[in-house]
């Protein structure tokens, strides 16, 4: 039995600007993702990048159910739990309510940092959001993509 796909990743409140921000259906002229789930895994992905976690404290937004979340993003948080946990690949047993627990505390985790990147970005000037996500997946990319590999990747 899969008790992630009950659980519910939680936001902390504070970081609730920049899903108006960003989400489309909320807001077309600054939004820049069709889903909260697609900001969530880019929050998680900055995070990891970044190496910054950070607690949620304090109040909480919304919280988003695993189960919305794509097949390959949750692929993706299975990598990060790897990647954190140094590669014990029982920290994926998904029946355990600790590793569980866990495992959703540490997404939660990442996303707040990764979130806490974004808005530092955005709140200066949200109307241009747009271009602020390109350069930030820009300036990411460029450090993780060698200069040899950068022709492929020209857009």
């Amino acid at each position: 039995m899969n008790l992630l796909s009950s659980k519910r990743l939680k936001k902390a409140k504070d970081k609730d600007i920049v899903f108006e921000i960003l989400d489309i259906k909320k807001n077309k002229k600054t939004g820049f993702f069709h889903k909260m789930t697609e900001i969530y895994a880019f929050a998680v992905a900055l995070g990891i990048k970044s190496k910054k976690t950070e607690p949620i404290i304090g109040g909480n937004g919304d919280p988003i159910a695993v189960d919305l979340f794509s097949e390959e993003q949750q692929r993706y948080f299975d990598t990060v739990i790897l990647f954190h946990e140094a590669g014990d690949i029982t920290k994926l047993n998904k029946e355990n309510e600790e590793n569980i627990n866990r495992y959703v505390k540490t997404i939660e985790a990442y996303a707040n940092g990764g979130l806490a990147i974004i808005k530092d970005k955005l709140v200066v000037h949200p109307e241009d959001s747009f271009n602020i996500i390109t350069r930030l997946v820009h300036e990411e990319l460029k450090e993780v993509i060698p200069d040899e590999a950068k022709g492929a990747f020209e857009w």
